[in-house]
């Protein structure tokens, strides 16, 4: 039986019409040379090779086929047309070729020897397919990815410059909360090393320090549920290192926008800093328990003067002896802010809270506060008819160091404006003052511990811990504190407290 190649040998030596009509009908270029003769000229070519070059018919005749391929053309593709000819075999190859007005193109050359019926190769048939735009488009391809792969490479590096000179001790782990890597810092930290923790789970490293399981199930929450976690507490007594109190942050690693499937655990030793905070809390009590006691007794020695003179009748000497007392006031109540500062940051606030009336209470402490303010009126309206469970104690300090804060700022005024007003589920208390206003620069600092607005000279003293207090007093009611600037003059600070949240303490 004839194979294909002898067959379509034998069409060719007798011209069939038929085989012609199928080679010019094709849109690809085809070519047939004639292996008897030297130097394997073209002995056919169809009209779509005529196209795709651009030569003639004329032009193309008796020429061999490298004639398109012009000096630059690769070695390798060379070759292996070379030896598939001398081998009698079929070959494929892209090939970079010219057209007559010089323009390259990429060529898609399929070569294939036709036998005759003594299976000697008397032609070969090459057929070719422009394949420029398919190269063209992967060359682009190929060099983006290679441009994005250098991107990366620099990117990775950067992040890993970055992950390596943190100051914070830093772990990165996969999906199965093993360890991929720890930085620097977190291995001079736990005095461990890179090469002996990557890829153990989190849970065996450091006696099992982190094998704490509310840590556990928020760290595998953060890759299916895409939610970081900030501030986790741990304390732990590792060996050779001591106790250490650490926050712990977690969140998925993203690159470019694109998440990816490993979590970065960051932690801050905050060991030295709760000691630091505990011993100055110790402090400011023991120092503001010095000075209540001797203050007490001061406050109790200028009462029974103040009485002594009352009964003779000594107005001067009488009004020298207010202003005493309500100087040691003030310095009562300044060492009993620095007390109830301290008991935050140790978080030993009492939890007995007491129902009140709020309206009452408020005016209560106004009809106590009047008689300190001489040159100030002190304006309530308190209309929100409600109660709430709140440290009386608490409620007096926050409305003293606002008022107070309002008469200090407001030294060219003579009033002060309290209101009380239930707004929704919450009750508001407005403390209005026509003073010298706070910038927008402070507005985000005010409520800090020790800080002192940029317009605040020496005619205002203070400490700069009344607001910080008022803060504090307000977080731990779940409710909120704002600066307002009023419209005319001055500035408004707003309390807003959650009826429901108190009522739940």
């Amino acid at each position: 039986m004839e194979n294909r190649e002898t067959i379509i040998a034998g069409l060719l030596e007798v011209n069939s019409d038929i085989f012609l009509q199928a080679m010019e009908g094709s849109g690809n270029g085809i070519v047939i040379t004639d292996n008897r003769l030297p130097d394997n000229p073209i002995i056919y070519c169809n009209e779509a090779f005529e196209q795709l070059t651009g030569y003639s018919f004329q032009e193309i005749i008796g020429r061999n086929c490298r004639f398109l391929q012009g000096e630059v053309t690769q070695s390798t593709a060379r070759t292996a047309i070379a030896e598939a000819i001398v081998k009698g075999e079929k070959v494929s190859v892209d090939i970079k070729n010219f057209k007559k007005n010089g323009e390259m193109f990429w060529n898609h050359l399929i070569i294939a020897p036709l036998r005759d019926l003594n299976d000697n190769i008397i032609h070969f048939i090459g057929i070719q397919e422009d394949i420029t735009e398919m190269i063209t488009a992967k060359m682009a391809l190929e060099a983006d990815i290679a441009h994005r792969n250098l991107q990366l490479q620099a990117s990775e590096f950067y992040l890993d410059s970055i992950f390596e000179t943190i100051r914070e001790p830093m772990l990165v782990l996969d999906g199965q909360l093993r360890i991929v890597s720890a930085n620097t810092q977190f291995c001079k930290t736990f005095e461990l090393s890179n090469e002996e923790i990557s890829g153990h789970p989190l849970t065996e490293i450091s006696g099992g320090a982190w094998d704490i399981p509310a840590l556990l199930e928020l760290l595998r929450n953060v890759l299916p549920t895409k939610n970081p976690f900030e501030g986790f507490e741990m304390q732990h007594d590792f060996k050779n290192l001591g106790r250490k109190i650490l926050l712990l942050n977690a969140r998925q690693v993203h690159h470019h926008g694109i998440s990816q499937d490993r979590i970065l655990l960051a932690m801050e030793d905050v060991t030295l800093l709760r000691i630091n905070q505990q011993r100055k809390a110790d402090f400011i009590s023991l120092a503001s328990h010095e000075i209540n006691t001797p203050l007490t007794s001061m406050k109790g020695y200028l009462q029974l003067l103040r009485r002594e003179v009352a009964k003779r009748g000594d107005e001067g000497l009488k009004g020298s002896l207010e202003a005493a007392l309500r100087s040691a006031g003030r310095l009562e109540q300044t060492t009993s802010t620095l007390l109830e500062i301290a008991k935050f940051q140790s978080g030993s606030v009492s939890k007995n809270l007491q129902s009140l009336n709020v309206d009452h209470f408020v005016k209560q402490i106004i009809d106590k506060l009047q008689p300190s303010y001489q040159n100030h009126q002190l304006v309530l309206s308190a209309n929100s008819n409600t109660e709430l469970n709140i440290l009386p104690k608490h409620l007096e300090q926050l409305m003293f160091n606002l008022i107070d804060n309002a008469v200090k700022f407001s030294p060219d005024a003579n009033k002060v404006v309290i209101e009380v007003n239930k707004v929704a589920d919450n009750v508001e208390i407005r403390v209005i003052d026509s003073g010298i206003g706070v910038s927008t620069e402070d507005k985000a600092l005010i409520f800090q511990q020790f800080y002192r607005g940029s317009n605040v000279d020496a005619r205002f003293q203070g400490l700069g811990i009344g607001l910080y207090l008022c803060k504090e007093i307000v977080d731990q009611l779940k409710g909120s504190i704002d600066v307002r600037p009023n419209e005319t003059q001055g500035t408004s600070f707003v309390v807003t407290l959650p009826i429901s949240e108190s009522s739940d303490i």
